[in-house]
């Protein structure tokens, strides 16, 4: 395993780390499924160690994945090797009486959730409170920012951050002076946004970036075909339905050209161009159980792809963002 600073923080972090949506088991909502399908918290228990084993130091999670299973499990796992690895949570929704995923980001709601994951995790700091998707309305009205400030004098976190919904709002923040650690965006083989204004501006003001969905939800580890189908209680049954899949897979399928002897499998590619960026911080793929810690950390070999393969994704993105 090979190690970056997390931007100013000063943290050496294990370029793959692994996020924890998944480990939280199913949540219904009224109006869609909230989670990954059913797991096995024992699963989840081992593939977490199996990670610090194979020098994974990162774990991001969040308070409503699982509705605050993700975090129990977590603090299960790491009970007494917190030394061994950086934890990264976030707040901001919740479960409304009414059975809907809502929003809060007063400072009620960040301190009471704090002290809420401190006691999951089974931990007396948090290494990284990010903010979980908040408009920037949201931001600006519940004087977000200064909340975090506090919590950080007040010794309950190391450092903090936002987990923005789109690049834009990354953008935007940065320009309005962010006063953040780090930034948690999406970017992978088939969205390659935020290397063109975002990561430029990350590198310069020495925020550390946190990569989220390096496989698309799976898309790009290559293993999906138009007739896959998922359990009705995983997200995916409404985020991808047969008709994303259509229209997803074929973009795929002309990026295997980066399959090759040094690149044996999609997913492997995929985690490659992450790190081929050196804005880039971490990348975090999700995982449930040990297999897949194995395959994203025992497959990357360390050498990232070369400029021809840049060259070809950048031809094949018809937007011709700057990689």
């Amino acid at each position: 395993m090979l190690y970056r600073t997390l931007g100013k923080t000063g943290l050496r972090v294990s370029e793959i780390g692994i996020g924890t949506w998944a480990i939280g088991g199913p949540v219904e909502y009224r109006d869609r499924p909230g989670g990954w399908g059913s797991v096995n918290d024992d699963e989840s228990i081992k593939a977490i160690r199996v990670a610090l084993e194979l020098g994974v130091n990162f774990i991001d999670t969040a308070d409503i994945y699982g509705l605050g299973r993700s975090e129990e499990v977590i603090g299960k796992a790491l009970k007494g090797r917190w030394s061994d690895c950086y934890i990264a949570t976030k707040v901001g929704y919740k479960k409304t009486n009414e059975g809907d995923r809502g929003r809060d980001l007063s400072k009620n709601h960040i301190l009471e959730s704090l002290e809420g994951s401190l006691k999951r995790l089974r931990k007396d700091i948090i290494d990284v409170y990010q903010l979980h998707s908040p408009s920037l309305e949201e931001i600006q009205r519940e004087r977000c920012f200064e909340t975090m400030e506090r919590l950080r004098d007040e010794g309950k976190i190391r450092f903090w951050g936002v987990s923005v919904r789109c690049v834009d709002d990354a953008v935007k923040l940065m320009q309005r002076g962010y006063p953040g650690d780090t930034i948690q965006v999406v970017y992978n083989l088939l969205k390659l946004e935020a290397a063109k204004e975002l990561f430029p501006l990350t590198l310069q003001n020495e925020i550390g970036v946190i990569v989220r969905v390096p496989f698309e939800f799976g898309l790009l580890t290559g293993k999906f075909t138009p007739e896959t189908k998922f359990p009705s209680n995983d997200h995916r049954s409404k985020n991808l339905p047969r008709s994303k899949l259509i229209e997803e897979i074929p973009k795929v399928e002309k990026l295997r050209f980066l399959v090759k002897r040094s690149n044996r499998t999609m997913a492997q590619a995929a985690l490659k161009f992450v790190l081929n960026h050196p804005a880039v911080s971490v990348t975090i793929p999700g995982v449930r159980n040990e297999k897949q810690v194995r395959e994203n950390v025992i497959a990357y070999d360390r050498i990232l792809l070369n400029q021809e393969d840049l060259d070809k994704i950048k031809d094949f993105h018809e937007n011709n963002f700057y990689l």
